[in-house]
């Protein structure tokens, strides 16, 4: 898992209460954004927000899971 390797990550899923459920089980190096990954502008507003939180992004896993 990324966060056992030591990796920040954010959980972003258009159901806020999952990604919370997500974010707490992962501890304070993850962060929960409710988005619709399918539309661009929330997208782009859980990416400046995790940048805001963790620093500048130094790769990325896009990962999907069904819900």
């Amino acid at each position: 898992m990324l966060v056992a390797a030591g990796a920040r990550v954010a959980i972003a899923d258009i159901n806020a209460g999952a990604a919370q459920a997500v974010a707490h089980r992962l501890g304070d190096r993850a962060v929960a954004l409710a988005a619709d990954v399918t539309e661009e502008a929330p997208v782009q507003a859980a990416i400046e927000h995790t940048v805001a939180r963790f620093g500048p992004v130094r790769g990325d896993d896009r990962t999907t899971a069904p819900g």
